[in-house]
């Protein structure tokens, strides 16, 4: 009877102990706050549009005439289209210049340039599903007019992409359809996808004008004195182009609108000009 109570007592106070260092554990941790990868200095300044460029070397993160968009399409690695959010974040440019330890990897400072974004420009946002309007390249009646070409699939120019554009016309270049939508989404308001079903390697040649197309690669500087085609130029720039759904029509293609379950970035607040540095 003895020994079983002083084994009881034993037992006790080893759970006691056990028990006083987990809390104590535990008060430490509530202690040191959550901390998110940051920068080791960054500034965030407002400027003006011209020439982007950006460059992540030894730990110097620099990106200089982006838009808060463009700023937050390579933070989360999303499509501009994916981001919810006032219009200024197109039209607004920054210049960002930080610094992170040496061995950052390419995720590291994306993480480090969501949490400065949120930081310096006061934003607050919430993920959410929503059915965003696409257009779907599909095959019209009569069936596609497609060029196969001499290249293999597996071919690096397979891959390749050319694209032209200017006052009033566009040209695209490419060997898929898969290629193709991804190229003609820049003359639109929203993505296109290819819903063709078509698998292969093709000559793609696409010329069109622009006239009307709300893309970011249709609103190329309007014809002037200065930029417009000189006199004797080639006539494949001073012809007329087909509208792009007339040139498409040429193809055996066309597009409809149709709808794309897609996760969101919503910005529910957010300040035009970033805190200080």
């Amino acid at each position: 009877m003895a020994v079983s109570k002083i084994a009881s007592v034993a037992q006790i106070a080893v759970t006691g102990v056990i028990l006083s260092a987990a809390l104590s554990a535990q008060a430490v941790a509530q202690d040191q706050p959550d901390r998110k990868p940051v920068f080791d200095v960054a500034s965030v300044k407002l400027t003006d549009p011209g020439p982007q460029s950006a460059s992540l070397r030894n730990g110097r993160i620099r990106f200089s005439r982006f838009s808060l968009m463009q700023l937050l399409d390579t933070a989360y690695q999303l499509k501009p289209y994916q981001i919810i959010g006032p219009s200024w974040l197109k039209s607004n440019y920054y210049d960002i210049l930080a610094t992170a330890p040496p061995d950052t990897t390419p995720d590291e400072a994306r993480v480090m340039l969501q949490n400065l974004l949120i930081d310096r420009f006061q934003m607050k946002l919430h993920w959410e599903d929503r059915d965003l309007p696409v257009y779907e390249l599909t095959v019209n009646q009569g069936g596609p007019k497609l060029k196969p070409s001499q290249i293999s699939s597996d071919s690096p120019e397979a891959q390749q992409a050319r694209f032209r554009f200017g006052p009033g016309y566009g040209s695209l270049q490419v060997k898929t359809l898969g290629h193709l939508a991804s190229g003609l989404s820049g003359y639109m308001d929203r993505p296109v996808l290819d819903k063709t079903g078509i698998q292969g390697v093709f000559d793609l040649n696409l010329e069109f004008s622009t006239d009307g197309l709300p893309g970011a690669l249709a609103r190329a500087p309007i014809a002037t004195p200065q930029n417009s085609p000189a006199e004797g130029a080639s006539a494949e720039l001073t012809a007329p182009k087909p509208s792009l759904f007339a040139a498409l029509k040429d193809l055996g293609l066309k597009l409809e609108t149709g709808k794309l379950p897609t996760k969101c970035l919503i910005i529910d607040q957010v300040e035009k000009t970033p805190t200080e540095n």
